[in-house]
């Protein structure tokens, strides 16, 4: 497994971790959480493409050995995925698993679930899933193959393979999806009854007590590729919880707040 991204600047030095369409475990939280308060400065910094940095790291080695431990770092590169779509999620995940650790840090892998707001990410590698089918298309500026879900995993990774030792592109900030952010109350796409939470982070930094209480929430959550997170499957009732908690502690749960 990859070990966190190590950046040295001249008057600090942080942690890059990439997990892998922007899956995290309410565990993987926690770790941030007393990580960040242990180790850095006491915040959790979310940037594009899923990104999760620590940031001003006082003792590098114990901070690495303990996010070593969490499945954060499930690839060497960014992999991001249509966060409202499980499968593109769980193929995102299985492609980053795959991902060679010689694959350059800046490379970004997108898997797009037909709404095109993955595929606009200036990615390196798109892959395409097709709606109720196995098939899927993988495309780089250079070429364009079919394949299936199974499969594509291994071929992203041979491209990546290829790609690696040329891509020397400075890595821009996320591109802003083509519809509205999935932030606020997610419900279209979920069975009565259930809904999905966005939520937004001004600049993408949230104080490792808010960590630790989104560990402590225990859902499945995603982190979306602009700097937001997604709190999954959730009775309704359990959702007005999650907003009266964390609402009035600086999380963003309406889409036109001047703050995103």
């Amino acid at each position: 497994m990859p070990r966190p991204i190590i950046s040295t600047h001249s008057d600090s030095t942080a942690l890059r971790l990439f997990p892998a369409g922007g899956i995290t475990s309410s565990q993987d939280w926690l770790e941030l959480a007393e990580t960040a308060r242990a180790f850095a400065d006491a915040n959790v910094y979310l940037t594009a493409h899923s990104t999760v940095e620590l940031r001003n790291i006082t003792q590098l080695d114990q901070a690495v050995e303990r996010l070593s431990a969490t499945s954060l770092h499930t690839s060497s590169c960014r992999v991001v995925a249509s966060p409202l779509n499980a499968r593109a999620r769980q193929l995102a995940h299985s492609i980053g698993t795959a991902v060679p650790d010689s694959a350059a840090e800046n490379l970004v892998v997108g898997v797009d679930a037909g709404d095109g707001t993955i595929e606009s990410q200036g990615l390196d590698v798109c892959v395409y899933l097709a709606e109720s089918s196995s098939e899927v298309r993988v495309s780089t500026a250079e070429q364009e193959l079919s394949t299936t879900i199974t499969e594509a995993p291994q071929a992203v990774a041979q491209l990546l393979h290829k790609l690696g030792s040329n891509n020397d592109a400075e890595l821009f900030d996320a591109t802003l999806p083509t519809t509205e952010l999935p932030i606020g109350w997610l419900a279209e796409h979920m069975p009565e009854g259930r809904v999905e939470l966005g939520v937004g982070l001004y600049q993408g930094v949230m104080h490792a007590d808010i960590a630790e209480l989104v560990g402590r929430m225990e859902v499945p959550v995603t982190i979306t590729p602009w700097k937001g997170l997604i709190f999954h499957d959730l009775a309704e009732a359990d959702a007005e919880v999650v907003v009266r908690v964390l609402a009035p502690r600086g999380l963003i749960f309406d889409v036109n707040s001047p703050f995103l």
